[in-house]
């Protein structure tokens, strides 16, 4: 394996275990951290994104963004292959009440799945 492509990965491996920090640096400097109420914000679906994303990306889809980012270059035809329907409705329904999801818990193709509709 050359040296660039390590390099490449271990920034890529850097990056997804510091999510926490990319979670708290995303929302700027102008807004104050808040502690964890139980609940994230809501994602809705169906409405144009300038009303989703007013101020920065909901949490939950950044975290499925960079689920794809990690790991779709890895897998063919991420965005053609459907997800497990049961799984995608569950997803959704987390996402729009709010709730913590464990991302690591669905497919991609879950994933890619669910983001489509949000699109």
């Amino acid at each position: 394996m050359s040296t660039t492509f390590r390099n490449i990965m271990s920034d890529v491996n850097y990056g997804i275990s510091n999510v926490g920090t990319v979670m708290t640096s995303c929302a700027g400097s102008q807004h104050q951290l808040r502690p964890y109420s139980g609940k994230l914000e809501r994602v809705k679906f169906g409405v144009p994104l300038d009303q989703v994303c007013k101020t920065d990306l909901p949490g939950p889809l950044l975290m499925m963004l960079l689920k794809l980012n990690k790991e779709g270059p890895f897998k063919k035809e991420v965005f053609r292959a459907p997800g497990h329907q049961g799984s995608m409705r569950k997803l959704i329904h987390f996402l729009q009440q709010g709730r913590l999801v464990n991302i690591q818990n669905y497919s991609l193709n879950t994933i890619a799945s669910v983001l489509k509709k949000f699109l």
